[in-house]
């Protein structure tokens, strides 16, 4: 397999990535709106699980599977590269913004918190990833044969 190969070697369903897109918007929006502050250090441990263990143990990725079952929405199978760039994103930006916020930087914690809101918003609402467009631009560069 090459080093930034497009192609993982599993898929994801593309209905549970946008219902994990809503919940990450919710729980940014928890996290900038009430004083529950600590909620970004579970969405990191999330994005952390779902970008490195196939989210196996995601509790967001849980709750989406159910959510996905009892609405009975037919799943939209999609390679997984994409995807689990996007969430490597979400990670370190998470971590990024639990940073900045811990350190008394809280204004850039509220800028990386909106920049993730608007990327799950476009991802939840209308199916478009940022994070995929992104894996696009820098990945498949280096996967042109020849």
């Amino acid at each position: 397999m090459a080093d930034a190969c497009s192609i993982a070697e599993f898929n994801v369903n593309k209905s549970v990535v946008r219902t994990n897109a809503f919940l990450t918007l919710g729980t940014v929006l928890i996290f900038l709106f009430t004083p529950m502050k600590w909620i970004i250090l579970i969405l990191t441990v999330d994005f952390f699980l779902r970008s490195f263990v196939k989210g196996k143990y995601s509790p967001i990725r849980t709750a989406s599977i159910v959510i996905n079952k009892v609405l009975e929405i037919k799943p939209e199978m999609v390679n997984a590269g994409p995807t689990v760039f996007a969430a490597k994103i979400g990670f370190v930006s998470c971590l990024l913004m639990s940073f900045v916020y811990v350190f008394g930087f809280i204004v850039l914690g509220y800028i990386a918190g909106g920049i993730i809101m608007i990327c799950a918003a476009l991802e939840a609402f209308f199916g478009y990833c940022v994070g995929c467009k992104l894996y696009s631009l820098t990945m498949n560069p280096f996967n042109s044969p020849g």
